[in-house]
């Protein structure tokens, strides 16, 4: 027993490193070649307007949702909000994906704080976000898969609440998106996740059309 603990702190340990030196190298990435652009307003965890009216999307993540004209802010909604103000309160430099913008026209970016955080990277951090892969822009996806593995790790924010038994669910590993059994008709290559948990470990998001509140999703007791 006492040989299969250390193993596991060893590995959690190992985990840490990793996921800090992932942080590390993506927040000295590319903070040159754009200039400083001013934030004029904060809607979500994942989403900012620049002064001159622009929308920026996060690229490679997904935060809770706040509250719209027909619905109640989402869980965490409100703190991933109140986090990202104060990252991008002095204003953020812009990377560029393949893609440049998303099917709603928002510009789609890495984005760094003024003095070079990655705040992508450093949401995730926070528990406040999760990955979102969404092809072209993967390039760098494992390393922030890295960054909210430790904050899952390590209990941050959302991660603190999720009920690590919720699920089975089904991951489409075309999309990475997982779904609710009974919402997906699998593949042979689908990915059947016994939970919720597991599927955002391997970098799997919710589906937003069986999952929209997946936070607060009633699961049957195993």
């Amino acid at each position: 027993m006492a040989v299969c603990f250390i193993r596991k702190k060893q590995a959690l340990w190992l985990a840490v490193v990793f996921a800090l030196a992932a942080l590390a190298a993506l927040s000295q990435a590319g903070v040159e070649p754009t200039p400083v652009l001013k934030v004029r307003y904060v809607p979500d965890g994942d989403t900012i307007m620049l002064r001159d009216g622009t929308l920026v999307r996060y690229i490679g993540v997904d935060s809770p949702e706040t509250a719209k004209k027909y619905s109640s802010s989402q869980p965490f909604a409100q703190k991933a909000r109140s986090a990202n103000q104060k990252l991008v309160k002095n204003g953020v430099r812009l990377e560029y994906g393949p893609e440049l913008l998303d099917h709603y026209e928002r510009t789609l970016a890495y984005v760094y704080t003024d003095d070079g955080v990655f705040v992508n990277a450093q949401m995730l951090r926070l528990g406040l976000a999760w990955c979102l892969f969404v092809a072209p822009n993967t390039d760098r996806f494992d390393k922030l898969l890295a960054v909210q593995r430790l904050a899952m790790d390590e209990g941050q924010g959302i991660w603190a609440n999720l009920d690590k038994s919720a699920g089975p669910v089904v991951g489409n590993p075309r999309s990475m998106r997982f779904h609710l059994p009974e919402h997906y008709a699998p593949t042979k290559n689908a990915r059947l996740f016994n939970s919720v948990w597991d599927a955002f470990y391997d970098g799997y998001a919710p589906c937003a059309t069986c999952l929209p509140d997946w936070q607060t999703t009633k699961w049957p007791k195993k």
